[in-house]
This record gives structure tokens, sequence and C-alpha cells, in this order.
């Protein structure tokens, strides 16, 4: 059916080690697919409900086995969607939303190329991009929902000051605003997060719609939106009992330098090294 969903099957099938690369392969044949059930809404469908464990182990990890053509591929589309800015087909919406699942990567380069293929797209239908951006903010993996931000952010501040833009400045900027607001400033927001860059991509948005808009936010819901912020995020941290020798290990982050200098500056009269401090180590557990 169009309208296909993944079902259990489905999950279990994309994470099996020895299927993933010729099912994925074969999904991006027909991820812009309009009327296709197994399109980029199916993928959406199979990756948004995984662990960041589930997922890195499948789709990212296939990602980064096939990182050439993953890279071709977005100069392809960045070019195709800078080159011609008045129109965007149902198939170029569904290819966006493939675009935004390889946000997964640990490839910086190849996330940043992505992010400005986003980017690109967005200028041709802003409307789209913001939706799919405030839809990421529920998806687990930070990257994503940080680089939609920062895509949809560009778009705004390319787009605010283009002297015909009256739609977008009267409409299509101001309701974008509002839907940042309502899912991560506004009070118990369900998508608040501690995380500096996705507010600051927020928070900038926001002074956009207000230059076009100066009402449609309240002056409390404009001090919301802004720096000190007070509530959202993590704000309860608990604390390890773990003694300070189960971390030291290769894989350990809790190496000298982080150990006694990024986290020993932290505490006012500790001298170097000295791991006995009470404070010191409270603020490490």
């Amino acid at each position: 059916r169009p309208d296909r969903k993944a079902d259990r099957g489905d999950h279990e099938l994309m994470t099996r080690p020895r299927e993933e690369t010729r099912l994925f392969s074969r999904l991006q044949a027909i991820r812009g697919a309009a009327n296709h059930p197994l399109n980029a809404d199916f993928l959406d469908s199979v990756l948004r409900p995984m662990s960041v464990a589930e997922r890195d182990l499948s789709w990212t990890e296939w990602i980064r086995e096939t990182r050439s053509e993953r890279f071709q591929d977005l100069i392809s589309l960045e070019e195709r969607w800078r080159e011609n800015l008045s129109a965007r087909t149902p198939s170029d919406r569904l290819r966006a939303k493939w675009v935004m699942w390889l946000l997964t990567s640990t490839d910086r380069e190849l996330r940043d190329v992505a992010t400005r293929a986003l980017y690109w797209f967005g200028r041709g239908d802003p409307e789209a991009l913001f939706e799919d951006t405030i839809s990421s903010l529920e998806i687990n993996d930070p990257y994503v929902p940080e680089r939609m931000l920062a895509a949809s952010y560009g778009v705004a501040m390319a787009l605010h000051v283009v002297p015909k833009a009256t739609a977008f400045n009267n409409t299509t900027l101001p309701n974008y605003a509002r839907d940042i607001y309502n899912s991560l400033f506004v009070e118990n927001a369900p998508f608040g997060t501690t995380h500096a860059l996705m507010r600051e991509y927020a928070t900038r948005t926001i002074e956009l719609a207000l230059l076009h808009n100066p009402s449609v936010f309240s002056q409390r819901e404009i001090e919301r939106s802004k720096p000190p912020f007070t509530d959202g995020g993590l704000r309860r941290w608990g604390e390890s009992e773990w003694p300070r020798k189960a971390f030291h290990g290769l894989d350990s982050p809790f190496r000298m330098d982080f150990e006694n200098y990024t986290l020993g500056r932290l505490v006012p009269g500790r001298r170097n090294y000295d791991y006995e401090h009470e404070e010191y180590k409270k603020i490490r557990a």
C-alpha cells in the first residue's frame, strides 16, 4: 500500500547484520517514488523508533561502508536543488527526508554536505523543510535535530531579506517560529533541551520572526526563548558510585587531560592532580 508503515518484521529484517547493505541500497533506488510503499516515508517509519545503538549498527554503519556513494549522491542532490529554486516535487520532499537520516553519520564532512543539501532544498520549499525540522525534534539522535534546525535557520536568514518574500515573512516564518517555541521553550516543552547549538538556532530563528512580526510573541515568551535558561532539558544530574580507578582504560574518556585539567579547573582552589578534593570528587561523580 502507498501508505504502508513499518511493522515488527520490517524492524527485525533491517537490523540483521547481513541484510541491511542489500536492503538499504534497494530502498535508495525507490526513496523518491511518491506512490511506492517502500519510499523514504517507509524508511522514516523504520528508523524513527529505533534506539541510537540499533540505528548505528545498521543504517549508520551502512552509510559508513558506502560512504563514497553517499557523498556523491549528496553532491548531486545539492547541485540539483541549488540550480533550481523555483520548484520542489513530492519526490524532492521524499529525497530530503532521506537526506535528513544521513545526519546520523559520524562522518563530519558527510554530515556537513547533507546539511548544505537540506538548506538548498529548503530554499525552494521552506514549509516542507520547517515541517521536517519540527518532526525531527523527537528523534533520539541529537545530530539530526541539531542540523535540521541549522539548515532551517540558514533558510530563514536567506529568505527573510528577500524584498518580495511577503508571504514567507508574514506567515511561513512566524508559524515556524511559533512551532519552535511550543516545542523547545514553552513551560514543560515536549522537546526542551540544554543542547547549546539547538537552542541558539531556535532562539535566532524566533528573533528573525520578531523583526517582521513584533507582536507574534508576548514579552514573557520572548524572555523564555532567550538565555539564561532556567528550565528545559536535563536538570537533575545523577552521581556515579563507581570508584575513580574503575574508569581507567583505553576506552575511558577519563584520561589525564580530561580528568585533571578539563574537570579539575571547574573546582575553585583545587591543586593539579588532587583527586581526593571533596568537591572535585562530587563533580566527577
